[in-house]
């Protein structure tokens, strides 16, 4: 319970909760719930994720640089809430924009959010001294840290490795081999 009440106080998480709840409840204001758009702007956000991480080790961002040599500072590990006080409208400006229809963009961010937040919650768990409950919470804690301990080229993915195996980030973990570099990438 101690971990769920730390996710929840984190400003990001607060901001994009409210945002998710805003989204329902417009959703439920117009008595829609298009699940094809939540779907789709779930998957958009599991692309989002894996292009961003993979292109951050790229551009040598700092930031991420001193997440690989710090993976426990809770700063470093979740994302900063300002980033989304930024990135949430430029989404649902350019979902307006593509779709043109408000109650699309509402179910696509409420996609991306759900997304977002799922994310942040299995980044947490895995950086922090807990054993997650399912299996597959499991198996996911584990190929993240060893993208963080064995080999940062691999596992970008950190909440489905579906884009990894889409575009060849995935190896088996009894494969992969040590960069050497995996704590202080670049």
């Amino acid at each position: 319970m101690k971990h769920v009440l730390v996710f929840l106080q984190r400003p990001g998480n607060l901001i994009l909760i409210g945002a998710l709840a805003g989204c329902i409840a417009y959703l439920e204001a117009v008595h829609a719930l298009p699940w094809g758009w939540l779907l789709a702007g779930m998957v958009i956000f599991e692309a989002m994720e894996y292009g961003v991480h993979r292109f951050v080790h790229w551009w040598k961002s700092r930031v991420h640089f001193g997440h690989h040599e710090q993976p426990a500072s809770l700063d470093l590990v979740f994302l900063p809430a300002p980033m989304h006080l930024v990135m949430l409208p430029l989404h649902g400006y350019a979902y307006l924009a593509l779709t043109g229809d408000l109650l699309a963009t509402a179910a696509l961010l409420a996609g991306n959010l759900v997304g977002l937040l799922y994310y942040e919650w299995v980044h947490y768990v895995a950086h922090i001294p807990v054993v997650p409950m399912t299996r597959w919470g499991r198996w996911m804690k584990k190929i993240h840290l060893l993208h963080h301990h064995k080999n940062e080229a691999f596992y970008f993915g950190v909440s489905t490795p579906l884009f990894d195996v889409l575009f060849g980030t995935w190896k088996r973990p009894d494969r992969l081999s040590s960069s050497g570099t995996a704590k202080r990438p670049g």
